[in-house]
């Protein structure tokens, strides 16, 4: 399992960016964004690195679980681990950790007969 310490303060020093997740979204509006909206708003966090469930629904995505789901039916690689980590209500909690694996070359499409 993950160090509960050192993945709390890994999430903390990513607070500082997370107005750029939510650029022009005023607090109470995190409560009205779009799917697609959240979508995008996961996908944008966990390219950073990997986020827990209770990091994903302080920028704006409450069913977290139903949004990584949606988003492995799109087509992306998404670990999930189960962690111990401090919740926001200041508690151990035991939580989902995601990760986003996504290629670092653009990936070329195979030729007709393996060539």
């Amino acid at each position: 399992m993950k160090n509960a310490l050192a993945l709390s303060t890994a999430t903390r020093a990513f607070k500082g960016h997370q107005n750029d997740l939510t650029a022009g979204v005023g607090a109470s509006a995190l409560r009205f964004l779009t799917r697609k909206e959240q979508h995008k708003v996961i996908l944008a966090a966990l390219r950073h690195g990997p986020k827990t469930t209770d990091f994903l629904r302080s920028i704006g995505a409450f069913q977290a679980p139903t949004r990584i789901h949606e988003l492995r039916a799109l087509g992306y690689s998404l670990e999930t681990a189960l962690v111990w980590a401090w919740g926001s209500d200041g508690r151990s909690h035991r939580m989902a950790l995601y990760t986003l694996h996504e290629p670092t070359e653009p990936w070329v499409r195979p030729t007709e007969g393996g060539k």
